[in-house]
Order: C-alpha cells, then structure tokens, then sequence
C-alpha cells in the first residue's frame, strides 16, 4: 500500500529537516508545507503567472495538483508519479485531522510523526529569534492540539535526530516501513523539484548541522534560568512525546489514551476558532492586511 508520512509538531521543530531526510529517496516524493499551497496565509503561498514552484520551465505540478482539490491530493500525486510514498510537512492540525479523514477507503494510510523538542529547547530557538514571549503557551498549546486530533503516531526527539541522523532515520524509517539505506540523512542529494515551502535554511543547506552546533551548553544553562520549564503541564506532555518515540522498546499507548482527556483539556470552541482561521474570507482579510503593512511578519 501507498503511503503518506504526515510530519507535524510545532514551528521550529526540524519538520522541514526530516521531510526531506525522508524524501531523499528514489521511491518517494518530498512536498514540504502543502498546506499553505491549498490554504494561503502569505502573499508568496499563491501561485501566479506559472504552473509550478519548481524551476522546470513547461511543468505543471502544482498547476494540476490545485485543480485536483486538496481531499484527492495524495491519490494524484500517487498518479502523477512513481512514487511509492509522499512525505508532506505542513504541521497545521486541522490539515492533518482532514487528511487522515480524507484517507480513509483510500488506497494509500497516513502515518503521522510528530517531530519534537523539549520545552527548553524550543524556547531557546524562539530565544535565538527574539521572540520569546508566548513559547511555553506555543509549545503546550500545539501538542495538545494534536493529542486531542490523533488517535495513533509516532514520534522523533529532535535532539536525537540531531544528534546521530543515520541511527534516528533508520529507526524511523523501520517503524514506517519504508527502506533505509545509508547516506540518506544527505538531503541535499535529493532534487526535491516539487518541493513548496518550509525552513530556507535548511532547504538550501549542503551539510548537516549538528546539535552540538546549534545549542551552546553556557547559554541553554543561562535560559534555564530565565523561564519557568519546571511545570507539571510541560513535563506531562513530553513525556506522552517520549514514550510514543521511536526505536524505544517500551510504550506507554494504553496509560496515554486512558489519561487523554485528562491532558488534552480541548474544547471544542478552540477546534472551531481554528476552522474560522482557516476560511478563504479570513485568508483573504489577513494578507490584505499584510500589504497594507497593519500586521508585521509574526502570522504563526
């Protein structure tokens, strides 16, 4: 059977990184964020005066794909192409709650993998940004989100992604059923012509860059400091993210949908606030805003 690998988590979390670790492949297709293709929150998300995003003059991918519709998708990818999976990194939670709904009596399953960093973590690269502010709320709020959309996934600590890319891919790619083969971390390597949109600092990086290159031991200690990471909420949710990992032999499944209601706390309200977000007139209003210089480049 197809498949489609479904990556999610929160912005900065090494989405776009494993999307196309997983797309390096001659049997598989990498797309990045295709959500904001079918549901625009930025100018650049539009397609105009061209067919496709990629460079090849004449393709018309994309041009194709958007007619199609977003609930055949993946079934017109599978048709377009040879592969044998697709790999889409577009993180929002209603996206991959409607793909998985479209999937179903389909010829293809959706694996979701949610992709993840510890609290500090994920506030030190808003640190880094200089944009702090609202990280803890970030962090909880999206992986609830999730837990409440889900019923089954998987899940990679960035820091081990990071930290050793061969033995973290191959482990994924065992849960995925998907080969491995080595040198496949090399990213780089992979054309990705069709490839939209997603971190540009590693889309057009030729070299991985290691954890110990990215987070200096000195500073995490001095924002460890700085923010309050010893929460009850914070520590319940990583460790739902760590016992559903990955190459970990014990699960903890059973203990998480027993206590799902209990650390979700997802209203229904919050489920709809995020479909209005997600209507054509909300998108339309937004990035008017936007050329009108109202609101600044913080839409996440």
């Amino acid at each position: 059977m197809k498949k489609v690998i479904l990556i999610t988590g929160t912005g900065r979390s090494g989405s776009t990184l494993l999307d196309m670790m997983l797309g390096n492949d001659q049997k598989g297709i990498s797309l990045g964020e295709v959500v904001a293709f079918f549901r625009p929150y930025r100018p650049h998300h539009i397609l105009k005066n061209k067919n496709c995003f990629c460079e090849n003059e004449g393709c018309t991918f994309w041009r194709d794909m958007k007619k199609g519709g977003e609930k055949d998708l993946y079934r017109n990818i599978f048709d377009k192409t040879s592969a044998d999976f697709i790999v889409d990194s577009s993180k929002n939670p209603l996206w991959v709650k409607d793909q998985i709904k479209y999937s179903k009596k389909r010829e293809y399953k959706v694996y979701p993998v949610i992709i993840y960093k510890t609290p500090l973590e994920f506030a030190y690269s808003k640190f880094k940004r200089d944009n702090l502010s609202g990280w803890k709320n970030r962090w909880i709020r999206v992986h609830l989100r999730l837990f409440a959309i889900l019923d089954d996934f998987m899940t990679v600590k960035y820091q081990k992604l990071a930290k050793d890319p061969g033995k973290k891919l191959e482990e994924l790619c065992d849960n995925l059923g998907i080969e491995y083969f080595d040198g496949k971390e090399k990213f780089w390597n992979n054309e990705a012509e069709h490839f939209l949109f997603g971190s540009d600092t590693v889309r057009y990086s030729k070299k991985l860059v290691y954890y110990k290159e990215q987070y200096d031991e000195e500073r995490l200690d001095e924002l460890k400091g700085q923010i309050e990471i010893e929460d009850k909420k914070l520590k319940r949710i990583l460790d739902i993210l760590n016992s559903f990992e990955v190459g970990d032999d014990i699960k903890k499944r059973d203990k998480f949908k027993n206590s799902k209601d209990e650390i979700s706390q997802f209203k229904k309200t919050t489920l709809l606030r995020m479909r209005l977000k997600n209507t054509p007139y909300y998108t339309f209003n937004r990035m008017m805003r936007i050329s009108q210089g109202k609101i600044g480049n913080k839409l996440r």
